[in-house]
């Protein structure tokens, strides 16, 4: 596929070409030529580029080849042009999509649309494509974080999770060391397996104002949203919905629960992020191997490295004599449960 964008519209040459193995409702199979204007009169371009470029290429090659046109505008004459410029038998075939035909077509992939939303402004605020969460979510960390670095684990989580997506399950609970973790897992592994069916009809959100698009076609709706934050997903029929949970939620239930990197994967990842093999070392043992614990160290952001559960205060208050704790002692003469019974002196001393 070229589609020259940008400054490289003002190239000579076609506005596109394509070769398609398996053809799609927009796409011929095989070679085709696409010529596209936002002109107030569509038939007046699509005319002068049918001409031009029939002229232009040989005809062993329009036998084997489609032209395809392309306007943002409403063409009411589509239908004819198309009857008379294929009676000709100039091309293979000839085809033709004006603003009804592309607003269609956006609703086969909402993740584009969502794209394309941003590009023109008009996006719907709290979701974003997979990728777009990827890159915000990973250059949180300095170097980013990899994406094979997320997606890998030690059992067959990744294509156990692609299995249940491309089944269209309505609910899919992953379960990681935080819920961030969970997202970054479910989009860093598709994007690992370069799971195009996946990517173009999966939106992530991550405010609970988002509004979830309205297709009839399939949808994947990854959540991100905390705790007690709800979204309104409408009539959830052509949904698979993505929960993402921190693990020692006892009321989910069949949950994906991920295990952890591999080391030696996570060692070899950090290297291609740009350590050393002896800071790789060292710190895949400070973070035990945690996906989240790496990336709050690599963080130069102060709300991305401060824990979640420093955020609340009651549960900071809760988890204190277990860091106090330091380490078990299993003798008579040390009664361990005892000692953090005190709790109340405890959160006294680190309030102070």
């Amino acid at each position: 596929m070229r589609f020259p964008g940008n400054e490289a519209v003002d190239l000579p040459g076609l506005d596109g070409q394509v070769e398609c193995e398996a053809g799609t409702v927009w796409v011929p199979q095989g070679q085709s030529v696409w010529e596209m204007g936002c002109n107030v009169d569509p038939r007046s371009k699509a005319d002068g580029d049918y001409r031009k470029r029939t002229e232009e290429t040989p005809q062993d090659q329009r036998e084997n080849s489609a032209f395809v046109f392309v306007t943002p505008r409403r063409w009411n004459g589509k239908e004819d042009w198309l009857e008379e410029r294929r009676s000709e038998g100039a091309w293979a075939t000839v085809e033709a999509f004006d603003a009804i035909d592309l607003e269609t077509w956006l609703e086969d992939a909402p993740a584009t649309a969502r794209w394309l939303g941003e590009k023109l402004g008009v996006a719907w605020p709290g979701l974003k494509t997979p990728h777009e969460w990827w890159n915000s979510w990973a250059t949180a960390s300095v170097p980013p974080l990899s994406i094979k670095l997320v997606s890998s684990r030690r059992h067959n989580e990744q294509s156990v999770l692609l299995q249940k997506l491309r089944d269209r399950e309505q609910i899919v609970p992953v379960q990681a060391d935080d819920r961030g973790e969970a997202v970054a897992f479910v989009v860093a592994t598709m994007i690992e397996a370069d799971a195009l069916d996946l990517l173009d009809t999966t939106v992530v959100a991550t405010s609970r104002d988002a509004r979830i698009p309205t297709s009839a076609n399939h949808l994947i709706v990854v959540a991100d949203v905390g705790d007690g934050e709800e979204l309104d997903f409408g009539d959830r029929r052509n949904l698979t919905i993505v929960r993402a949970y921190p693990k020692g939620r006892l009321d989910v239930r069949e949950a994906l629960l991920l295990s952890h990197v591999p080391s030696d994967t996570f060692r070899t990842e950090l290297e291609s992020m740009g350590l050393s093999r002896d800071d790789a070392d060292n710190l895949a043992i400070k973070v035990g191997h945690s996906v989240p614990v790496l990336r709050r160290q690599l963080s130069r952001d102060p709300e991305v490295r401060r824990p979640s559960w420093v955020r609340d205060r009651a549960v900071a208050k809760r988890a204190l004599p277990f860091a106090l704790a330091g380490s078990w002692v299993e003798r008579e003469s040390m009664d361990d449960s005892t000692i953090l019974r005190k709790r109340d002196d405890l959160t006294l001393c680190g309030e102070a």
